[in-house]
């Protein structure tokens, strides 16, 4: 899978989506900007990221491309200090 962070307008991510989907590769995902992180779940095999646009849910076991293009990802937090206990870990495992 790739993960692509983008604007929306902008034609060269555009491009490179075509081509991608030309050539049967249909297993992207685009983000635009503005992007806002809301909260990280991390699970035993699995990463789910809260986001303002829903959420992302990634296999730990298989492989990801991130290509940043252009914009804004922005982790948020509802206050002005962010916290590790802001996040939440389970696992049976650690």
């Amino acid at each position: 899978m790739i993960i692509i962070q983008s604007t929306e307008g902008d034609l060269p991510t555009n491009n490179v989506l075509d081509w991608l989907y030309f050539h049967k590769n249909n297993n992207v995902i685009r983000l635009n900007d503005p992007t806002e992180v809301q909260k990280i779940l991390v699970e035993k095999n699995r990463l789910l990221l809260f986001l303002n646009k829903g959420t992302l849910e990634l296999d730990l076991n298989k492989n990801y491309s991130y290509w940043y293009r252009r914009g804004e990802l922005t982790l948020y937090s509802n206050t002005d200090n962010v916290n590790i206990s802001d996040f939440q870990i389970e696992s049976e495992n650690y």
